[in-house]
């Protein structure tokens, strides 16, 4: 296949446009491919695969409701029930445990499993945390050393 040879060419050869599509029982992102509406797992073909997850909200942000986190897990124990090529509800998007605890600031940790007992998703809610990320230097701007560390959260959860 030739490179595209103007800009209106290049334009016209967008792949896709992903939209997020929710109503009360379910979210998923709908894929228009040139103009041909679809879902994501369509567009992804064989290359679908469940996706780790892990969200931090602060209860004091006043640049992101809290209420998105819960959301994006919503939406992701949708995406990851998917991944399988089934729709069963595994994981959904109901806490299978949950683990409170103190880093300077009170956390508590939501995990959501898989019916193999697999930890696929993650949520942190710090209490009193703001738009800031939870940890780090108190020399840095948007960082609450206060908070629960999340950059060795992140590189636990993600097993790197």
């Amino acid at each position: 296949r030739r490179p595209p040879r103007s800009r209106k060419e290049r334009s016209e050869r967008v792949c896709f446009i992903r939209v997020c599509v929710c109503d009360r029982k379910r979210c998923g992102i709908v894929v228009l491919r040139k103009g041909r509406e679809g879902t994501a797992r369509d567009a992804v073909g064989s290359r679908r695969r469940a996706m780790p997850t892990l969200v931090f909200q602060g209860s004091a942000d006043p640049t992101v409701n809290p209420v998105n986190a819960t959301q994006t897990i919503t939406q992701w124990a949708q995406a990851n029930d998917l991944a399988d090529g089934t729709d069963n509800n595994d994981p959904d998007d109901t806490p299978d445990a949950t683990v409170s605890g103190t880093a300077c600031r009170a956390y508590t940790r939501f995990d959501y499993r898989t019916a193999g007992g697999t930890t696929r998703l993650q949520r942190y809610s710090v209490t009193g945390l703001g738009h800031a990320w939870p940890g780090g230097s108190s020399a840095g701007t948007y960082t609450d050393p206060c908070a629960p560390d999340a950059s060795t959260l992140m590189v636990n959860f993600f097993g790197f």
